[in-house]
């Protein structure tokens, strides 16, 4: 049992259209040990205050958030020291009246991150990720399922180590 602190990195701009932070929160709430970090500006806009409201009135003070753009350094310095990545992508998403998919017509950036920074992912199952990937992605269908993975996940050094290889050899590839 390590005593590193673990991070869970919520990356990309904060706004409810495009993704879900209920799930994040209420880990957040259970795991007071581990540090949550939405690593993205939240979006000055009803949404955006929604969610800075919930922190703030459940006393979230493992939940780090930023108001302003982050500088790209300390973006990269966040994402080094993430244990593991999690991401709640709305998947029909519209913009501008034409809808798209992520996974299919668009793409979240998620998968990028997963291989450049060798870090596993907490991901919804309807989400396709990049193929070669699943070696590290933790899919996930509602809450109880997230919280039995996610628990195993913080508590398993060797399943976080294990991820981490596995992206290795396939970025390698």
């Amino acid at each position: 049992e390590g005593n590193e602190k673990i991070y869970i990195v919520y990356p990309g701009t904060v706004t409810t259209r495009r993704k879900r932070y209920n799930n994040f929160l209420r880990l957040a709430r259970i795991y007071p040990e581990v540090e949550f970090i939405l690593l993205g500006q939240i979006m000055e806009d009803e949404e955006g205050e929604t969610i800075i409201e919930k922190i703030e009135s459940e006393d979230l003070k493992n939940v780090r958030y930023f108001l302003n753009y982050i500088d790209s350094q300390l973006y990269k310095d966040y994402l080094k020291k993430a244990s593991a990545l999690f991401s709640e992508i709305v998947i029909d998403y519209r913009n501008a009246g034409i809808e798209e998919k992520y996974g299919e017509s668009k793409d979240s950036g998620i998968s990028y991150l997963m291989l450049e920074y060798l870090v596993p992912c907490f991901l919804n199952s309807d989400f396709n990720n990049l193929q070669g990937l699943e070696v590290a992605t933790i899919l996930f269908d509602n809450f109880t399922q997230l919280q039995t993975s996610f628990d195993s996940f913080i508590r398993s050094e060797t399943m976080q180590n294990d991820m981490k290889k596995a992206l290795e050899i396939n970025r390698e590839r």
